[in-house]
């Protein structure tokens, strides 16, 4: 039996490469298996539940991998951002000026400014606090 399951996978896997829908596929391979041999008592008796635990298990697969690769695109994003913003710090204590500052890291104007201020509040309370 579990050669003929590994079949059966092996067959809906093959639809699914040829950009059938999810559907689709494991009932062409329901078809194929039954007519092959494969499973073909079980698949006759038990199609319908077939279709519907492999269209859930495949569809709650899928959403774990767009999720996760949503979650990897984001804190790439994020860390991007995080990197630019860190770089812009440093560029503005060496006394760059902002706009160069914007073209090296692609933060806009406003958003250096915001940060040039903040970090010149840090750098007066950090004289303040050594005196």
């Amino acid at each position: 039996m579990h050669n003929g399951y590994a079949t059966f996978i092996a067959t809906v896997r093959k639809y699914l490469a040829q950009e059938q829908p999810l559907e689709d596929a494991i009932r062409n391979a329901v078809t194929d298996c039954i007519n092959a041999g494969v499973l073909a008592e079980f698949l006759e008796q038990h199609s319908t539940e077939v279709l519907n635990m492999l269209t859930q298990e495949w569809n709650t697969q899928t959403y774990g991998e767009v999720r996760f690769s949503e979650g990897m695109q984001e804190g790439m994003e994020l860390g991007a951002e995080q990197r630019s913003l860190d770089s812009a710090r440093l560029m503005i204590a060496a006394k760059i000026p902002l706009e160069q500052i914007a073209s090296f890291t692609l933060l806009p104007l406003d958003k250096l400014h915001e940060l040039s201020k903040s970090t010149s509040a840090e750098d007066t309370e950090n004289k303040a606090g050594r005196q």
